[in-house]
C-alpha cells in the first residue's frame, strides 16, 4: 500500500504544471510585445515624418523659387536696355554746302531723329552713300537738305545782321514709318559769331510736341567761312556762360547811367536855384 500512493502523486502534478507554465506565459508575451511596439512604430514613423517633409519642402520651395525669378527678371532685364540706351554711336559725318562765292555750310554731326509716343524712338540718320545729300547757299542763308531710305532732314542756318552771327533758324523732317511730316521755322539754336565755330557734344532740338532732333558731336559754321575751313572754336558751354553774363552787364551798364543822369539833374536844378537868387546892384 504504500509505495503506489507516493509514485503516483509526484508524476502527475511536478511535471505538468512547470512545462505549462512556462511555455504559455513567458515566451508569447515578451515576443508579442516587442514585435508589434518597437518595430512598428519606429518604421512607421521615419517613414512618414522626415523622409516625406524634407523631400517635398526642398522641392516646393528651393527649386521653385529660383528658378522664376532667375527666369523673368534677368533676361527681361537685358531685353528692355537697348531701347532706352541705343547702340554705340557712329562716328560723326562731315558734309559741305557750297555756293557760288564758296562753302557757306560746314557741320560735322551724328543727326538722331527722336520720336515720343512710339515703338521706335530712335533713329539715326546713316552715312552716305545710304543718305545723299544736297545744299544751297544765299547772303544770309545756308541750307543742308539729307534724303534717306526711311525719310528726309533738312537744316536752315541764318545769319543775324545786327548781332553779327549765325544761328539754326528752321528744320524740316520727314519720317516715313512714323508718318510724320512736320516743318518747325521758329528755331534759335546754336547761336554763334561770325566766323566762328560752334562746339558741343550734343544739342537737343525741339522739333514738335512729339519729335526731337538731336545732334551728337557737332561742330558746325556756318555764311561766314574762309577757305572752307573752321574758324576759332566756341563750345556751348561757352554760350550759355555768355548768355547769362550779357544781361548782367548790360544791366549793370543802365543802372550806373540812371544814376548819373539823376545825379546831374539835381546838380543841374541845384545850380538854377542859385542862380535865380542871386541879384546883381
Amino acid at each position: 500500500t504504500q509505495p503506489p500512493t507516493t509514485a503516483h502523486t509526484n508524476h502527475t502534478t511536478q511535471p505538468p504544471t512547470t512545462a505549462h507554465t512556462n511555455h504559455t506565459t513567458q515566451p508569447p508575451t515578451t515576443a508579442h510585445t516587442n514585435h508589434t511596439t518597437a518595430p512598428h512604430t519606429t518604421a512607421h514613423t521615419n517613414h512618414t515624418t522626415a523622409p516625406h517633409t524634407s523631400a517635398h519642402t526642398n522641392h516646393t520651395t528651393q527649386a521653385s523659387t529660383t528658378a522664376p525669378s532667375n527666369h523673368t527678371s534677368t533676361p527681361h532685364t537685358n531685353h528692355t536696355t537697348p531701347h532706352t540706351t541705343p547702340s554705340p554711336l557712329p562716328p560723326p559725318t562731315e558734309y559741305f554746302v557750297n555756293g557760288t562765292s564758296g562753302v557757306c555750310l560746314r557741320i560735322k554731326a551724328v543727326f538722331i531723329l527722336t520720336f515720343s509716343n512710339t515703338t521706335f524712338p530712335n533713329y539715326t540718320v546713316p552715312a552716305p552713300p545710304t543718305t545723299k545729300a544736297k545744299g544751297s547757299c544765299s547772303p544770309d542763308t545756308a541750307e543742308l537738305m539729307l534724303t534717306f531710305p526711311d525719310g528726309s532732314l533738312s537744316v536752315t542756318f541764318k545769319k543775324d545782321q545786327k548781332k553779327s552771327s549765325f544761328y539754326l533758324a528752321a528744320a524740316n523732317v520727314t519720317a516715313h514709318k512714323e508718318a510724320v511730316s512736320v516743318f518747325s521755322a521758329s528755331l534759335n539754336e546754336m547761336v554763334t559769331p561770325l566766323g566762328h565755330a560752334y562746339t558741343c557734344k550734343d544739342v537737343n532740338v525741339n522739333i514738335s510736341s512729339t519729335l526731337k532732333l538731336l545732334l551728337m558731336d557737332v561742330k558746325a559754321q556756318a555764311i561766314e567761312l574762309k577757305d572752307a575751313n573752321f574758324g576759332q572754336e566756341m563750345n556751348c558751354s561757352d554760350s550759355h556762360t555768355r548768355s547769362k553774363t550779357v544781361p548782367i552787364v548790360v544791366g549793370i551798364v543802365l543802372l550806373v547811367l540812371i544814376v548819373a543822369v539823376v545825379a546831374a539833374y539835381f546838380i543841374a536844378r541845384k545850380c538854377r536855384h542859385r542862380s535865380a537868387g542871386y541879384q546883381p546892384l
